[in-house]
């Protein structure tokens, strides 16, 4: 089994600041993270997917 872990820089409310970009960098642990993940300098084959909740 895989696993991606982020560490994103949140409040304790699980809340990041608005209006402003947030980035935070991931680990990908299991098998995953073996031959098939191609980490390319500030770029990977991992693509990550948001969506925004708010009023």
């Amino acid at each position: 089994m895989s696993t991606v872990r982020f560490a994103a820089p949140v409040d304790l409310a699980s809340r990041a600041p608005a209006g402003k970009s947030v980035q935070f960098p991931g680990a990908v642990q299991g098998s995953a993270a073996g031959k098939n993940f191609k980490p390319r300098g500030n770029k990977s084959t991992l693509t990550i997917h948001t969506a925004y909740y708010g009023k």
